[in-house]
C-alpha cells in the first residue's frame, strides 16, 4: 500500500516539477528583456552599476532567478546592501514602479514556492524510501 502511494506521489512530483519547468521557460522568455531594461535604466539613473548584476545577466536562465529575486528587493523601496558596502536608495524601487508594470513577479515568487515545496516532499520521499 505504501509503494503504490509513494509511487504515485513520486509521479506527481515530477509532473509538478516539469509543468513549473515549463512556466519558467515562460516567465524567462516573456520578461527577461524588461528586466534588462529596468537593470540598464537603474544603470542609466546611476542607481547600480554594472558588476551588481552583469553575471546573473550573462548566466540567461539559470540567472533569471537571482534577477527576479533582485528585482523584487528593490521594489520594496527599502534601502538595499549592495556590493563593496553600498546602498541601493529606496527612490530606485520607486523610479521603477512609476515606469514599468511588476505585477508577474508575484506569481514568479508564487512558482518559486511551489518548486521548493515539491522539492522537499522529493526530499521526504527519498529519504522515506527503502
Amino acid at each position: 500500500m505504501y509503494k503504490d502511494f509513494r509511487f504515485i506521489a513520486l509521479i506527481f512530483i515530477f509532473i509538478g516539477l516539469a509543468i513549473s519547468l515549463v512556466i519558467y521557460f515562460r516567465f524567462y522568455r516573456k520578461y527577461s528583456r524588461q528586466l534588462s531594461d529596468v537593470f540598464s535604466q537603474l544603470q542609466k539613473e546611476r542607481y547600480l552599476d554594472v558588476e551588481d548584476y552583469r553575471l546573473y545577466e550573462q548566466l540567461g536562465a539559470p540567472g533569471f532567478v537571482h534577477r527576479v529575486n533582485l528585482m523584487r528587493k528593490i521594489l520594496q523601496c527599502k534601502p538595499l546592501k549592495r556590493s563593496k558596502g553600498r546602498w541601493l536608495e529606496p527612490d530606485a524601487g520607486k523610479l521603477m514602479l512609476s515606469l514599468y508594470d511588476f505585477s508577474w513577479i508575484g506569481k514568479f515568487h508564487k512558482l518559486s514556492y511551489f518548486v521548493a515545496i515539491l522539492m522537499f516532499l522529493l526530499v521526504v520521499l527519498a529519504m522515506t524510501g527503502k
